[in-house]
């Protein structure tokens, strides 16, 4: 091996007074390389880390990740994905659906963000600047058939997961406990959401200023219910009592009543 090939690039340090313009931008390069190596070997780690830690165990990183009041929409696109929040891998199945969402944001848009008017340079950028409540975007989720991760589920609401029995089809009683886990998580956006706009009776989550049956009625079109999985209004009003969800009494039903204003704004 010749004696060029062998010698190391000194550092900018390593240099004299004495150090011609092509030794300092050799130097130079040889810093910046260094640079570029160290950060390269830092991001590795870290995709290898978050990796780990969603194969792992993604129900530890639900967990972490619910405690947040917010996520960026990237961050809960990519849990939705059952990836690490921090990944920034934007590949085709992340593009798709986050294409999807944005068309939802927006007035009388089915995905609640917090700062609708974030703006950013790229459309691919306001990933990064959206924020969305885990409630809303998981409620949103649903509404349009995305898959959300049970572990997801799980960590945001408290919910143990539900699956299928042994024979491939959920029972009356997981039905019903499915069923109670959404309308909770329904509830949830209609204070948050009441609350946003003013509304006196969301103060301390009071009862809710409309009919139960006209609570049921937005809560299917909302979430996507499916006409077969439907139930009679006196099920589901045993299912609001015992979930403890308050409605104000003497209520009329009317079209254009306080959830209609909120959720079609």
């Amino acid at each position: 091996m010749s004696d060029d090939k062998s010698r190391k690039t000194p550092s900018i340090n390593d240099l004299g007074s004495n150090a011609t313009p092509e030794q300092i931008g050799e130097a130079v390069q040889a810093t910046l390389n260094e640079f570029k190596e160290g950060f390269e070997k830092i991001d590795r780690a870290n995709r290898e880390r978050r990796a780990r830690a969603v194969q792992t165990n993604f129900q530890g990183v639900c967990d972490e990740w619910a405690k947040r009041d917010f996520w960026l929409i990237r961050e809960g696109i990519n849990l939705l994905m059952r990836e690490h929040p921090e990944t920034r891998s934007y590949d085709e199945k992340f593009t798709k659906l986050w294409a999807f969402a944005r068309t939802c944001i927006g007035p009388g848009g089915s995905l609640f963000v917090v700062n609708p008017e974030a703006k950013a340079l790229t459309k691919a950028a306001l990933s990064d600047k959206y924020r969305v409540r885990p409630a809303d975007l998981l409620a949103w989720a649903k509404s349009k058939q995305v898959l959300v991760p049970q572990e997801l589920l799980a960590a945001v609401y408290g919910d143990a997961p539900v699956t299928p029995t042994s024979g491939g089809t959920a029972s009356q009683e997981e039905k019903k406990r499915a069923r109670r886990q959404s309308i909770r998580q329904f509830k949830e956006v209609v204070y948050r959401r009441a609350k946003e706009v003013g509304l006196e009776w969301a103060v301390n989550n009071g009862p809710i200023n409309v009919t139960k049956e006209e609570f049921k009625d937005l809560f299917e079109r909302y979430t996507g219910v499916s006409p077969e999985d439907q139930v009679k209004l006196e099920t589901f009003k045993l299912d609001l009592k015992e979930l403890g969800i308050p409605f104000a009494r003497g209520v009329k039903k009317r079209s254009n009543n306080d959830l209609e204003k909120l959720f079609n704004a």
